[in-house]
């Protein structure tokens, strides 16, 4: 048998076992008060896995691994507490009875979207791109540093309106309310890891993790633990992937599980807000407790619904990108740009800014732009965009294609997001302006040599 019938049979037998474990759970709770809603999470769980699989789109610093890998978590916080006949958590809808219908119209327009996604992303990779890059092989050290001295001037802002570091520290749960005069300082701050991914690809390996961990200390202080995780570690893995080679498997498993771990822990003990008088053990009740602070699909569902409502945006929000440059002091009534806290606000009923943002996902965006046209609209150019992307950069494997690449994989498929875009430009704008210095640099040496 050759490697690859090999290959296919071992991922059909897989399939086939998980499909066994799923239909005796299934099976298991056919008498279940919740049953609908935890069929319908099980088998679009189940069917997403299978389409994955088929389609390539597993590959852990592929464009499409990490939409789908943090989206699992949205269908685990609906299985888990319907497999203890307990509603999920969710608010924003008037009943229980109002949630599982909206839950499982969600998860069907998720399961049809990423199938659309799915199908353009693999059209994607099939385009001819260009074998086109900025020509640079080198990046001084004082220039590795830019990024890293922007973030720290930038956290300097941020400590300074705070009241200092340890005052920061201690009122963490206010950083929302602080960032919202100084937003410009927490998008920038940011920028600080991309010093990392630079010294690795110029494998100065201790001083990439000194900045990583200072970077890590400095973002932990104001409570970002996602910045530590989409802009640190992630960036910095996909730039030794595809620089040094493979990271073995067991590696990254262990990095999936510790992760986890971590993201329970943290969510036990400061998030599911368990009193100091009630068991710390890891118990099934903890463990829902956990996941109901897992609200994506939530704000997703809930999103639908204001749609269905008649809140339909028609495409005005998709251009909002341009309203971004304009500061508030030049421009008071400037609208609010930012899709998540537009919708936040409007779910939440507030006209206050600060605390509002609740991203609605790919899809449930696109259907609030215009229904169901929306979703098909937004899956099959954000499939297309993550394929054309993964293509080039897969394959132009240039020190600047690799530093782009590394800060953007996760954003190509949401380009239809504001917030995505401002991110994506602030990246650009960061490592275009190294990459040309370096160049100049690299262009006035060998003028002075000749």
């Amino acid at each position: 048998m050759s490697a690859d019938r090999r290959t296919d049979f071992n991922i059909t037998r897989l399939l086939f076992l998980i499909l066994v474990f799923v239909s005796v759970l299934i099976l298991a709770k056919l008498d279940s008060k919740y049953f609908e809603l935890f069929f319908t999470a099980a088998l679009v769980s189940y069917l997403i896995f299978i389409l994955s699989v088929y389609t390539g789109s597993l590959r852990w610093y592929g464009t499409v691994f990490l939409f789908v890998f943090f989206a699992s978590f949205q269908f685990v916080a609906i299985l888990v507490p319907t497999f203890f006949d307990i509603m999920p958590h969710h608010r924003f809808f008037e009943n229980d009875s109002v949630a599982e219908h909206y839950f499982i119209y969600y998860m069907f327009i998720f399961l049809s979207g990423y199938a659309l996604l799915l199908v353009a992303y693999g059209f994607g990779k099939k385009i001819k791109v260009p074998n086109y890059s900025l020509k640079c092989t080198s990046i001084p050290m004082v220039l590795c540093y830019l990024p890293f001295s922007i973030a720290i001037f930038s956290f300097y802002k941020i400590f300074s309106a705070g009241g200092g570091i340890v005052n920061t520290v201690l009122n963490m749960g206010s950083v929302n309310s602080l960032l919202a005069d100084i937003g410009i300082y927490g998008s920038l701050s940011k920028v600080g890891f991309t010093t990392c991914c630079m010294l690795m690809l110029v494998r100065s390996y201790r001083s990439c993790m000194f900045v990583f961990v200072v970077l890590t200390i400095l973002n932990a202080a104001m409570g970002e633990r996602g910045a530590i995780l989409f802009s640190g570690l992630i960036p910095l893995l996909v730039t030794y992937r595809l620089s040094h080679g493979k990271i073995a498997g067991k590696y990254i498993g262990m990095g999936l599980f510790f992760f986890l771990l971590f993201y329970l822990i943290l969510g036990a003990y400061r998030g599911a807000n368990i009193s100091e008088s009630k068991s710390q053990d890891l118990t099934a009740e903890t463990v829902i407790n956990v996941l109901n602070k897992t609200e994506h699909h939530i704000s997703a569902a809930a999103t639908i619904q204001l749609a269905d409502k008649g809140s339909y945006y028609y495409g005005k929000t998709l251009m909002n990108v341009l309203y971004v440059p304009v500061p508030r002091s030049i421009w008071n009534e400037k609208p609010v740009v930012a899709e998540s806290v537009i919708i936040g606000m409007e779910l939440k009923g507030t006209s206050s800014t600060v605390g509002s943002g609740l991203p609605p996902g790919v899809f449930a965006y696109g259907y609030i732009q215009f229904g169901l046209l929306g979703v098909i609209f937004t899956a099959l150019l954000s499939g297309l965009i993550a394929g054309v992307a993964e293509k080039y950069f897969l394959t132009v494997l240039t020190m600047p294609n690799i530093l782009l690449y590394s800060q953007c994989q996760a954003l190509f498929i949401h380009f239809l997001s504001t917030e995505v875009q401002v991110k994506f430009l602030v990246s650009f704008l960061t490592i275009s302006i190294v990459i040309l210095l370096s160049m100049a640099w690299q262009l006035f040496k060998n003028g002075l040599r000749n």
